[in-house]
């Protein structure tokens, strides 16, 4: 009776330790960092920290609006992003738009203030909006896809 008691302990404590690495290795794979890397080639700085991050329910298609922030001391590196310093009403307007969809708390919004590079990632219909303020050492993304 006791050896019975004990493999029955025994194998839910081996079922409760697998949950737990497969819980904390599955959040480190869908990582938002891990998202725009798969999807965009995008490798954030080895100093970076998330903030914040917000995005739209999961769909079947995987389509919606994703954003992060992160606090970085440097860009991050794409092999197809060319960053640009010069202001971007455009920019600013559509990425404002997309964070209202998501109503991200003005707090956590991008600060455009006093200068900003940015640079956009395209396939197709899909983009990474990436905007990056060196006075405050944040990087955010705004990833759009359909």
């Amino acid at each position: 009776m006791k050896r019975t008691l004990l493999r029955i302990v025994l194998i839910l404590v081996f079922f409760a330790v697998s949950l737990g690495v497969l819980y904390r290795v599955g959040g480190a794979i869908n990582s938002d960092a891990q998202i725009y890397h798969m999807m965009w080639g995008l490798t954030l700085p080895a100093d970076v920290r998330e903030e914040y991050s917000l995005a739209t329910p999961a769909s079947f298609h995987g389509d919606g609006i994703r954003y992060t922030v992160y606090a970085c001391g440097e860009l991050p590196s794409a092999s197809d992003a060319a960053f640009s310093s010069s202001p971007d009403g455009e920019l600013e307007e559509r990425v404002l738009d997309l964070l209202k969809t998501l109503q991200v708390p003005d707090k956590h919004k991008p600060n455009f203030y006093p200068s900003y590079e940015w640079g956009v990632l395209q396939k197709g219909e899909n983009q990474l909006y990436l905007i990056y303020n060196p006075v405050l050492e944040q990087l955010y993304c705004v990833q759009y896809t359909q």
